[in-house]
């Protein structure tokens, strides 16, 4: 469905279902989603989530961690300018539902992780390109 300004000119178009209720998505269309899976080994920070192109955000909407080693880590997940820290048990994880989205601090960025102690930990996210 368009909607119409005053003078007739498309001011937006507004997603609806087949019987023309507007729908509404949490964080995006699908075509903004996207995910990654990545098994962090270093705690040398590596690429998690790549840059987005000039003028857009990679903002998180969710993160699970699984640590498959008998000793306990710290997570970084930074964005370059933000870093943030999750305590994760020998042998544990974590799953983390933002309840809008973990924010980039700026466009055009890309996301790193590393952990404390060197261990084997599986990462996953989902992401939002505003």
């Amino acid at each position: 469905m368009q909607v119409a300004g005053s003078d007739g000119t498309d001011l937006r178009t507004v997603l609806t279902d087949p019987s023309g209720r507007v729908v509404t998505l949490a964080n995006g269309p699908r075509s903004a989603i996207g995910t990654v899976s990545v098994q962090n080994t270093s705690a040398t920070p590596a690429t998690f989530i790549a840059a987005g192109a000039t003028g857009k955000y990679q903002d998180i909407i969710s993160l699970v961690f699984s640590n498959e080693t008998a000793s306990a880590t710290v997570m970084s997940l930074s964005d370059g300018t933000q870093t943030y820290k999750f305590a994760l048990a020998s042998s544990g994880g974590l799953t983390v539902n933002f309840p809008s989205t973990l924010p980039a601090t700026s466009t055009a960025t890309a996301w790193t992780l590393s952990n404390s102690a060197a261990d084997t930990v599986d990462c996953v996210a989902v992401y939002v390109t505003n």
